[in-house]
């Protein structure tokens, strides 16, 4: 690949470098994406209530173990439920699907916006990043909202940049279609996670237009297809949920408003002011010191102040300062306004591979670092993971290897060569990550091997209560039917203490006890290992739970006496 192959000049992507891109990011996401781990806790959370949607055909509210939860508006459920439903499967890999989609496209879209603004090349580095840097390798290949409403937010604020701020000829687009596109894309995101993705893309694009000064920009937001759209999502949802459930308003206030005011009630959120100025760089490596060059560069090139460059700012800015006026803050929670910082880092990396006048670093000086990054890292994980240490080295050594081919092509003035060997070699790494490595980091395995063990213990059509053990990993696992009681004391004592018949419970080990005292109690199995959080009293455990001959003859008619 050569330099004239990817024109600075040309402001559209290109089948070519959109063929590029698909196959790496597709190669990267979709590798062994369901064998590599189960599903998490938290794509549980997100699974089984597409689950319960099918099964049950409740679908404006959110069924979780036969009760409802409203903590989020519906779309990623339908997402997954969708996605069950082609494939007629419900495994990991289908499950994950859509999101490593939402990934691949998020790529494309970023780059699609470096070509409009800043050309070809720009663009390709630009979607090599989005796909490369943590924060996307993370979320990436989970099922859950966070990469869904990335999308999303990316798509409205993309089409608001083509749509309403001048392009490379310094003119405004007339294409109205973006306007009603806008708008719908902005309501999706809203029916992902909620308010926060309005604040997102509103709060975003009012400051781009308040520093830019494009007043007409605000012409771009008079779309009447648009706003039925908002009207219908935005509005038709929640007023549809609550005429259904009036309680809703209570749970969405409990998981918005007190979150933001840190009156959630439950521990781990929890962070100080500061919290995503930290994390946010970690989030953007291994590009993160391109972030620092590139706006470095732009204000060398007196380009920080151009429409461009403050939409970028302007997106990302207003959603961390928002988020850090929260007392509940989470890594993941920022993800949504970091795509931009793509942009700003390709131009960082593009400024400094093919400005003449960089500094280059000795070939000897470069191998050596990382041959000593290399040891250091194999004697942290020989210690902490011994079974991993073939999978370190090779990693390890694909590194040492990528970097040696790119200074070497650096040397020789093969700036592309030198980039694809980078890349290359970070294609490498992550896969290596994901499918050698992380499987040893499966904390949830022994919970799904345990589900697959009761599901042959069960007799057909009898049902699985879950008690004490709320949104669990293991639901999903079970064999329908499930039923979900948070109160081990309440379940003790109307479902136990009432029960004529055998009873199958899940439950914390420190359950069985609470049931002995009402019923018989006989233990059937249990998890193999604890996770690291779990205590001896949290370990997953089958009881079958026995009434007793005083609760028969006590629930006996008078006749049957």
């Amino acid at each position: 690949m050569t330099a004239t192959e990817f024109r600075t000049d040309e402001t559209t992507l290109g089948w070519r470098a959109t063929l590029l891109l698909l196959i790496y990011g597709c190669s990267l996401y979709l590798i062994n994406l369901g064998d590599a781990r189960v599903l998490t806790h938290h794509e549980v959370f997100f699974a089984e209530p597409a689950r319960e949607m099918l099964l049950s055909g409740e679908w404006l509210m959110t069924p979780y173990g036969g009760m409802i939860i409203n903590h989020k508006p519906p779309l990623t459920y339908w997402v997954i439920a969708a996605a069950m439903t082609l494939f007629q499967s419900s495994a990991e890999w289908v499950i994950r699907l859509p999101f490593v989609l939402a990934t691949v496209g998020l790529g494309l879209l970023m780059a699609h916006l470096g070509a409009h603004w800043f050309g070809r090349r720009i663009a390709i580095l630009t979607g090599l990043i989005q796909l490369t840097a943590f924060y996307t390798l993370m979320q990436g290949r989970l099922a859950e909202s966070d990469i869904l409403l990335t999308f999303f937010v990316a798509a409205a604020m993309v089409l608001f940049a083509e749509g309403a701020l001048p392009g490379p000829t310094g003119e405004v687009s007339n294409d109205r279609w973006r306007r009603p596109l806008f708008f719908l894309m902005t309501a999706l995101a809203f029916m992902t996670k909620g308010p926060i993705a309005i604040i997102f893309i509103g709060g975003g694009c009012g400051l781009t237009i308040l520093l830019t000064r494009q007043w007409r920009s605000m012409r771009f937001f008079i779309s009447p297809l648009g706003w039925l759209f908002m009207a219908a999502f935005v509005v038709g949802w929640p007023l549809a949920a609550y005429l259904k459930d009036p309680n809703v308003i209570a749970d969405w206030k409990r998981h918005n408003l007190d979150r933001f005011a840190g009156k959630f009630g439950e521990p781990g959120g929890h962070r100080p002011f500061a919290f995503y100025f930290y994390v946010v760089p970690l989030l953007l490596m291994p590009w993160t010191p391109f972030l620092a060059y590139g706006l470095w560069a732009s204000l060398r090139e007196k380009i920080a102040r151009k429409p461009q460059s403050l939409f970028l700012w302007s997106w990302a800015l207003v959603g961390i300062l928002f988020l850090s006026l929260s007392d509940w803050k989470h890594k993941h929670y920022c993800i949504p306004v970091l795509p931009p910082l793509s942009v700003l880092m390709a131009y960082g990396v593009e400024r400094c591979f093919f400005d003449p006048k960089r500094w280059r670093l000795p070939v000897i000086a470069t191998i050596s670092l990382l041959l000593i990054g290399e040891g250091v890292g194999i004697a942290i994980v020989s210690m902490l993971k011994p079974e991993i240490l073939a999978a370190v080295a090779l990693l390890a050594t694909a590194l040492v290897a990528g970097a040696s081919l790119a200074v070497v092509a650096d040397k020789r003035s093969s700036t592309w060569w030198s980039l694809g060997a980078i890349f290359g070699a970070t294609w490498v790494v992550a896969a290596l990550v994901q499918s050698v490595m992380m499987p040893h980091f499966d904390s949830y395995r022994d919970q799904t091997i345990l589900a697959h063990e009761i599901n042959k213990r069960l007799p057909d059509g009898r049902t699985v209560h879950m008690v004490d053990l709320r949104e669990n990993q293991i639901s999903f696992y079970l064999r329908w039917p499930i039923h979900r009681t948070d109160d081990a004391d309440l379940f003790c004592s109307d479902r136990v203490a009432a029960s004529t018949e055998d009873l199958y419970v899940v439950g914390p080990r420190s359950l069985g006890a609470k049931m002995a005292e009402v019923a018989d109690v006989q233990t059937l199995t249990e998890c193999a290992t604890l996770r690291r959080i779990m205590s001896e009293e949290d370990r997953l455990t089958l009881y079958r739970v026995t009434p007793t001959v005083a609760q028969i003859g006590s629930h006996e008619t008078p006749s049957a006496r």
